[in-house]
């Protein structure tokens, strides 16, 4: 049930930030570089929506925890596996929300 509901959550906040445009921000290819020099292939406004949508799902409501995150983004992108999501996840809440760290 509560695996459900994370997907669910995370899955809505993944479309909408996709769906979304927001400006242009340096910090946007500040966080692009670190996720190429970590080896982590991924479209560039994919990466950041989807470490945006991470952070707020992790600050939203205090409901998931980054070991949820790293479930969801193993999950969205099966090919990484747990230590390039690991990776991901570490890199997004350095950028995004730093204060979400455990």
């Amino acid at each position: 049930m509560i695996r459900t509901l994370l997907t669910i959550v995370v899955t809505v906040l993944f479309v909408g930030a996709c769906a979304g445009t927001s400006p242009h921000d340096v910090s946007d290819d500040v966080f692009n570089q670190t996720v190429r020099d970590a080896d982590i292939v991924l479209d560039e406004r994919v990466a950041v929506s989807e470490a945006k949508s991470i952070c707020l799902a992790l600050t939203a409501s205090g409901d998931y925890s980054k070991s949820d995150m790293i479930d969801q983004v193993e999950k969205e992108h099966h090919s990484w596996g747990p230590t390039r999501a690991d990776r991901f996840v570490d890199l997004a809440i350095q950028s995004y929300c730093p204060t979400a760290q455990e």
